[in-house]
């Protein structure tokens, strides 16, 4: 046969045609694949909280990567569907998160990454969760309760978790505490309770050792402590800016003996300066 023979046959052979409508469709079917997928699964996570939380979430943009095992959100609000979920967390609303899912993990979650979280109860700058190995939060206020005003109790700069090798056990555990706002509404109640009643809390969470947690590395800290009395419109301030530290791995419940003195102490001081 000719070259030139061949050069016609293969102008004329469908195949290169076929394989360009093939692929066509494929491409078409894989980007109605993808929007079918992100639909349906938009509306599973709805239904799961919806059933779980009495919330109706709403998300701005939703997209997920089966390669990195990732689903990113942005611009989530859920409302509330029931009283409970009303008088719960209320309205809540993020601006991005981010979950990491592996099979090998309990509930099939690697890592979760939550930025600028708000509802009823509380709001946190940053969340993040590392399935068995941290836990930690950023920037997190905490409301008042109901008859207290709208503002916030405590306003938290940082809570930190980092697992140990076992069960019950942390590598390091800190809390930074920027503010406490103390509120003595119209009624003369306050939000924290009685101030006597605090030291019997304090010790009976610290007692029983067998079921506080072992910590290699514990830190409290506290900025300033306020009291805003309703009824007189009078607001005081004490800067604290106090820090517990316990760094004992060797014997890593030692701080039950240590901590429960020095926060009773630095409370004393505290309420002798607020008059309580």
């Amino acid at each position: 046969m000719s070259e030139t023979g061949s050069s016609t046959i293969a102008a004329r052979s469908p195949w290169p045609r076929r394989l360009a409508i093939a692929f066509g469709v494929v491409v078409v079917l894989v980007i109605a694949g993808y929007f079918v997928l992100k639909a349906v699964l938009q509306n599973y996570i709805a239904d799961k909280i919806e059933e779980e939380f009495g919330l109706r979430p709403e998300v701005g943009e939703l997209s997920f990567s089966l390669k990195r095992k990732e689903l990113e959100v942005r611009n989530f609000t859920a409302l509330p569907t029931t009283p409970k979920a009303t008088d719960g967390l209320g309205t809540v609303s993020m601006d991005y998160g981010k979950v990491r899912f592996d099979e090998s993990k309990k509930d099939g979650i690697a890592e979760m990454h939550f930025n600028g979280l708000k509802s009823k109860r509380f709001s946190a700058g940053k969340i993040n969760v590392v399935s068995g190995q941290l836990f930690s939060i950023e920037q997190m206020k905490i409301k008042q309760p109901a008859g207290f005003g709208d503002g916030s109790m405590f306003d938290l700069k940082s809570i930190r978790f980092e697992n140990g090798k076992a069960k019950g056990h942390y590598k390091e555990v800190r809390l930074d505490v920027g503010r406490i706002n103390i509120v003595r509404n119209a009624d003369g109640k306050l939000n924290i309770g009685q101030p006597s009643k605090m030291q019997g809390k304090i010790d009976g969470a610290l007692s029983e050792s067998g079921k506080a947690p072992a910590i290699d590395n514990l830190t409290i800290a506290i900025g300033e402590v306020t009291l805003l009395d309703v009824a007189s419109g009078e607001l005081k301030v004490v800067p604290v800016n106090h820090k517990i530290e316990v760094a004992d791995a060797a014997n890593p419940r030692a701080y039950q003996l240590i901590v429960g003195p020095k926060l009773m102490w630095m409370f004393r001081k505290i309420n002798a300066k607020l008059g309580l």
